[in-house]
């Protein structure tokens, strides 16, 4: 059976998706640490205790999310209305009974997945920074450094063989935990900016890899329950507003057998 935080990582990477690119939304779980995030953004985060129910032949552990959309703030108020339309438009889509099965929300598998880090530099353009985690710290490393660089520094901190370092260009490094840190709680990794110069504050962003879950099949996937939506005005500033999107998702696990067979399996049950 598929766990809640499997759930809250498989919503938030869906409404990443339907949410206008062009946009620049930020998409992230309620619980996640770090800065708070500039509009728009959204926040996914479980509202309720899962339930489990179900017949022998078929399982559900149902769990209630809410994502909470904050929209890009407009000049006028029919504008603030006109971007909370749009966007309820595009999460509609997800509670309507009339679409097909095979707009169930993909069930992503997040358990036991490697972790990654994102460094950002935030547009560096001279100076130096260096990398801690914990009590261990790396030497500094020009603003410019590459992945080579940035992995001669990982090793020092966290020992050869335990993360490896994607180069995405300049001042952007993915950092992917293995080895002994595989699976494990490497603590967030401290950038220290005071000799560099760049165009906003460097951050660290952790993510997990999921592997895509075998949701079409009657053994494995999630579906939307129930749902409901409301438009939130912000009392002081009339422009800006929020949809909330109020969803109850179901992890179903059914048994691999055929249709016939499931119904003499529900009439053989005990009561």
């Amino acid at each position: 059976m598929r766990t809640e935080y499997d759930g809250i990582m498989s919503m938030q990477r869906f409404f990443a998706g339907i949410l206008p690119a062009a946009d620049g939304w930020d998409v992230r779980r309620q619980f996640e640490a770090g800065m708070e995030p500039e509009r728009p953004f959204a926040t996914i985060e479980q509202i309720g205790p899962a339930e489990v129910s179900g017949a022998p032949a078929q399982q559900e552990l149902v769990i209630p999310y809410v994502a909470s959309l904050y929209l890009p703030r407009t000049g006028t108020r029919k504008a603030a209305d006109d971007a909370a339309l749009n966007v309820m438009r595009s999460a509609v889509k997800v509670g309507d009974p009339l679409r097909p099965t095979t707009d169930r929300i993909p069930l992503w598998d997040y358990s036991d997945r490697l972790e990654w880090q994102r460094i950002s530099l935030g547009g560096a353009s001279a100076g130096t920074f260096t990398i801690s985690l914990d009590a261990e710290t790396s030497a500094a490393l020009a603003f410019d450094a590459d992945g080579d660089a940035v992995q001669g520094a990982l090793d020092e901190i966290v020992g050869e063989n335990n993360a490896i370092v994607h180069y995405r260009g300049v001042g952007l490094y993915d950092v992917i935990f293995i080895g002994a840190l595989s699976g494990q709680e490497p603590g967030t990794l401290e950038i220290d900016d005071a000799s560099l110069t760049a165009l906003t504050e460097p951050t660290v962003t952790r993510k997990l890899h999921g592997t895509e879950a075998p949701w079409r099949t009657p053994s494995d996937w999630m579906r939307v329950r129930s749902f409901g939506q409301t438009t939130v005005r912000d009392e002081d500033e009339p422009t800006l507003v929020q949809v909330n999107v109020d969803l109850r998702c179901a992890f179903s696990r059914g048994l691999p057998l055929p249709f016939n067979q499931m119904i003499l399996q529900r009439i053989a049950a005990p009561a």
